[in-house]
Order: C-alpha cells, then structure tokens, then sequence
C-alpha cells in the first residue's frame, strides 16, 4: 500500500494552494522541448569541440 499514501496529501496540497492538474497535451510538448534541447546542446557542443579542439 506504500503507493497509495502520498498522493491524496498532494492533492489536498495542490488544491490549497491553487494549483490544477496539468492537461495530457503537456506532456508531449514537454518531451520535445526537452529532445531539442539535448539536440541543439549535442550541436553545439560537437562544433565547440571541432572549432577549439576540446571541451572548456
């Protein structure tokens, strides 16, 4: 029963603060951002490295 405990108390702490779930059509907005951003990261790294000859 370990998993059931905690996630009434966030609720009841969501809801006094304001707070609302978040829709499903977030999530897959939030794994592209974060994909892009590992890819441009990656880019820029991998040009840094060929232009400077090493990483900082």
């Amino acid at each position: 029963m370990h998993g059931r405990g905690p996630r009434p108390l966030r609720r009841q702490v969501g809801a006094s603060l304001g707070l609302e779930p978040l829709p499903m059509s977030y999530f897959p907005w939030l794994i592209g951002t974060l994909l892009a951003y590992c890819t441009l990261t990656q880019l820029v790294k991998t040009w840094f490295v060929r232009r400077c000859g090493t990483w900082l």
